[in-house]
């Protein structure tokens, strides 16, 4: 038990770590550039279309398509981000190339979200063409079974049962081998789980959605509060529960007569603003995150879920101790 918990405060600090192969190339060619991120949660669900690659430096010979940059699941907690790139004709020597990749995620067990940089460092060498890593096309015995299976087909009704049967298998056979060269089974890898999580129930998911009702007791306390308080909530696009946790907020300073005051920060927009306020988690910014300011200092709750019960126990709490 104790070495699982020390397990655990180890995976908490690490932050997020990527893992990226050096790069052969060759002159005259087109290349991808991989690198796997892992953000050290196995419940993170990433967002790929609010994930993106910028390029910090690198060699003139080598034109990286940032925009064109793939994020899918590699394993939980991981994900892998491919980059195309074109080498120039006049590509030699060795370099590096830097980048900095960009990943939204959340956590829907406990309803919050992040968003991660890492500055990665690519070694990229020129090689003769033989050696280089190109983008792969597919071999040609796929292209001659394709063939074989094509031509089996028009005979398929003239051959006997178990020739089909046989046929039959070997259409299956194929299909996996072509899936797995174009890493089809990790995005179905991604697909199910998602289906696990939020379709099929074998998971429960805490993405909060509509507009919230709180309770009477929440409205009759926030009413009677001896003491003024700020809420500063943080917020960000791309945060699937904010919108659910500032619906709560704006109940709660509508019902309190004027005791709760309500401010919305976006991290992204208003990045300044957010770095004064305690908001991160593991060196990580996590949202939502609902800040109440006091004179002693801010107290900081982070998360959607249960948020109204969890907000009320904070005032509580502090108006205890301002009594």
């Amino acid at each position: 038990m104790l070495a699982a918990v020390v397990l655990l405060l180890l995976t908490q600090v690490t932050g997020i770590d990527a893992k990226v192969e050096s790069l052969k190339v060759a002159p005259s060619s087109q290349t991808v550039i991989s690198a796997l991120i892992d953000v050290h949660d196995d419940a993170a669900e990433f967002h790929p279309e609010q994930c993106d690659v910028e390029v910090l430096s690198g060699p003139s010979w080598l034109e990286v398509a940032s925009e064109e940059a793939v994020f899918e699941p590699a394993a939980p907690g991981i994900v892998r981000v491919l980059v195309p790139a074109t080498v120039n004709a006049n590509a030699s020597g060795k370099a590096e190339l830097r980048l900095r990749v960009k990943i939204y995620y959340c956590n829907n067990f406990e309803g919050w979200c992040r968003a991660d940089k890492v500055d990665v460092k690519v070694p990229v060498e020129v090689v003769a063409p033989s050696a280089a890593k190109i983008v792969a096309r597919p071999p040609i015995w796929t292209l001659i079974i394709a063939a074989a299976f094509l031509v089996a087909t028009f005979a398929f009704f003239f051959l006997p049962r178990y020739v089909r049967s046989l046929c039959c298998v070997g259409f299956v056979v194929f299909g996996l081998i072509g899936a797995v060269q174009h890493r089809e089974h990790i995005k179905a890898y991604g697909i199910a789980k998602q289906l696990c999580v939020s379709c099929i129930g074998l998971e429960r998911t805490y993405v909060l959605r509509g507009s919230p009702r709180i309770a009477a007791e929440t409205r009759d306390f926030v009413a009677s509060l001896n003491n003024t308080y700020e809420i500063v909530v943080f917020s960000a696009e791309w945060c699937t529960n904010c919108p659910y946790a500032k619906a709560v907020v704006k109940k709660m300073v509508e019902a309190s007569g004027g005791k709760l005051t309500m401010r919305i920060v976006d991290v992204e927009k208003d990045k300044d603003e957010a770095a004064k306020y305690p908001i991160e988690r593991g060196g990580r910014i996590a949202l939502p995150a609902v800040a109440v300011r006091t004179k002693d200092g801010v107290e900081v709750i982070f998360g959607a879920q249960n948020i109204e019960k969890r907000l009320v126990d904070l005032l509580r709490r502090l108006e205890g101790r301002q009594r």
